[in-house]
């Protein structure tokens, strides 16, 4: 829809027992999503002053923080890099973009994890949010 399109990921192997599959889904990334989009930075978003440089530069209207650890069990067992790829990340673009003047939308995507056993199937937005793991609630912490 002619948007200029900025994308920021460290294209982490999360799992590297399957490094196989990460090669095919890299391979499909780069075909059907990184080819269509105007730059691409490969770096941490809990790196705040890398990120501020980029963001700064581009100066987006919407954001899309759609990234961080996404993989639950791989977060059980790095919780270190889950806070620091979610929660600290979600925090460093928060604080980057809060003088940031052509911001017109900020957009954080969650996960259903957030609110452990759902009470309706699936759960509403305002269902009580209780988190039964380190992801859950790492992922929750970035909604409030």
């Amino acid at each position: 829809e002619n948007w200029e399109v900025l994308g920021v990921d460290n294209i982490n192997l999360y799992k590297p027992d399957r490094w196989k599959l990460f090669v095919k889904h890299f391979q499909i990334r780069q075909e059907t999503q990184l080819a269509l989009i105007s730059q691409f930075y490969r770096m941490d978003v809990s790196h705040i002053y890398e990120l501020a440089k980029v963001l700064e530069a581009f100066q987006p209207e919407v954001v899309l923080n759609i990234g961080g650890a996404s993989v639950a069990d791989v977060c059980k067992n790095n919780i270190e890099e889950a806070v620091s790829s979610i929660y600290l990340g979600n925090a460093n673009l928060l604080q980057i973009l809060k003088n940031h003047k052509n911001l017109e939308r900020y957009v954080y995507i969650s996960s259903s994890m957030t609110y452990g056993d759902f009470g309706s199937e699936p759960p509403r937005e305002d269902s009580v949010m209780r988190p039964k793991d380190p992801y859950g609630a790492i992922k929750l912490g970035g909604n409030s």
